[in-house]
This record gives structure tokens, C-alpha cells and sequence, in this order.
């Protein structure tokens, strides 16, 4: 008999999150392999207004964003997606994970990181809309998302995809059924898939440093909530609180 913990994470900080993503996306698409095309250059280049300010510590300028960039993997993909910004003027990011993902504890659900994600890029790109296919689903893990990705984020086309179970993903099982949903969301071989990592309060990252295996298997790009922001809670730079609603612990017994 095997008796796992998960101390749940109710993200209160949603601005906190996407401005995380989005300033590792730029850094993912301007480090290396730029794309020639002059006006792809200017896309990528834009002037992202991604400053923030969390307990009186300010992000968004060099070294502080860096440390979010797990892995920029093979960017190809995200050129093919600035490509698209060339010539849609509608695109679509789709989401898949747990309750972080599906935006419990955002009020409203506006404040979710998948909808700021999508008005942070259309106030970037004025002259470009982008909409949010949100599947996810609290309290759910990979096994259960490989069963519904199809019907619930693919089938919908995204041009972007971001996955994100770092909290999660509880049972032994879950590894293989990660890599699953991943070869699923890889079958779309113009659409980047983004690895998205968070973490609960005890700075636990066990699931990021197994999924982080396969991510790198696959060469995606990964961005880490985690390795970013927990060594300013470790450190009492800032209160955990100012990150998250009182979370509460599961515990799941499995024979």
C-alpha cells in the first residue's frame, strides 16, 4: 500500500504566471535560430510590456526571467507559429492540465493564466486576436487527459499548445500516460508544444524533474514556474500567501 500527498495549489497570482510564460516565450524564439525573415523578426522582437511586481520583488528584466527557461528545445515549431502571425489574424493557444490550468481560484475567470495569456498577446500584437481552448480539469492527472485531448483541445486545431500537470501527476503510472498525451499533441507537426511546470507549497518539483526527462527526450521547450520563483519563497522574499490560496492536502491511498 503506497499513500501519496499532494498539497493542491490554488493560483490567486494568475498576472504572476503568464507574464513568467510569456517573457520565457520571447526568450525561447529570440536566443537562438531567429528567424531571417525581416518582418518575423519584428514580431519577435516586439516591445513586451512584461514587468511585474510580487511582496516588493520586481521581475522582468534579464537573469530574473532567464531562470524560468528550463529547456528552449528545437524552436522550429514556434518559428512556424510566428509564421502564422504573418498570415492569420486569428490564432488559437490551446492548454491542457489540472485546476491551475482550468483557473479555480481566479476571480473572475478572466484572471486565469490561459485567458491573460491570450489578452497579453493580443495587447502586444493589437492587429492580432488570439482565443484560449482551455482543457483543463481539476483535480485530474495525465491518465485521464490522454483519454480526452482529442475531443477536447485538438480537434479544436490549436496553433499552440501548453501542458502543464507538474502538481498533478501522483501515480507511478502517470510518467508513461504524460509521455502519451505528449506523442498526441506532437501528431500536429506544424503546432509547438510547450512544457509549463509549477509547483505547491512545499517546493516540491518531483514531477518537473520526471517530466522534464521526457520533455527533453522530445527536445521541447520547457518553462518552469518553479525554478523561477521558489527561491524567493524559500528565502522569505516572498510569502507564500501572496501566491496562492490556502491550499489543502489530499491524500490518496492506492494497493
Amino acid at each position: 500500500m503506497c499513500v501519496f500527498q499532494n498539497h493542491c495549489l490554488k493560483i490567486s497570482s494568475a498576472k504572476l504566471i503568464v507574464s513568467i510564460s510569456l517573457l520565457s516565450m520571447f526568450s525561447l524564439n529570440c536566443s537562438k535560430n531567429t528567424p531571417t525573415n525581416s518582418v518575423v523578426q519584428n514580431l519577435a522582437v516586439a516591445n513586451w510590456d512584461t514587468s511585474f511586481a510580487v511582496a516588493g520583488c520586481k521581475f522582468g528584466e534579464g537573469s530574473d526571467v532567464s531562470a524560468s527557461v528550463l529547456s528552449t528545445g528545437d524552436n522550429a515549431r514556434m518559428r512556424g507559429f510566428y509564421d502564422k502571425m504573418l498570415n492569420k489574424s486569428s490564432l488559437k493557444i490551446g492548454f491542457i492540465g489540472g485546476s491551475i490550468t482550468a483557473g479555480t481560484g481566479a476571480n473572475p475567470i478572466e484572471n486565469s493564466y490561459a485567458n491573460q495569456l491570450c489578452s497579453f498577446m493580443h495587447k502586444n500584437y493589437p492587429d492580432r486576436y488570439f482565443t484560449a481552448i482551455n482543457a483543463g480539469i481539476g483535480a485530474t492527472s495525465p491518465r485521464f487527459a490522454c483519454s480526452r485531448v482529442k475531443e477536447d483541445l485538438l480537434n479544436n486545431t490549436p496553433d499552440m499548445i501548453i501542458v502543464e500537470f507538474a502538481v498533478n501527476e501522483i501515480y507511478p503510472t502517470d510518467s508513461a500516460a504524460y509521455e502519451g498525451l505528449i506523442r498526441q499533441c506532437l501528431k500536429n507537426t506544424d503546432v509547438p508544444v510547450i512544457l509549463f511546470f509549477t509547483t505547491n507549497n512545499t517546493g516540491s518539483n518531483a514531477n518537473q524533474l520526471v517530466q522534464s526527462r521526457i520533455g527533453a527526450h522530445y527536445n521541447l521547450p520547457m518553462i518552469s514556474y518553479h525554478d523561477l520563483i521558489w527561491p524567493y519563497v524559500s528565502a522569505g522574499e516572498i510569502p507564500w500567501d501572496s501566491l496562492s490560496r490556502m491550499p489543502y492536502t489530499r491524500t490518496i491511498t492506492a494497493t
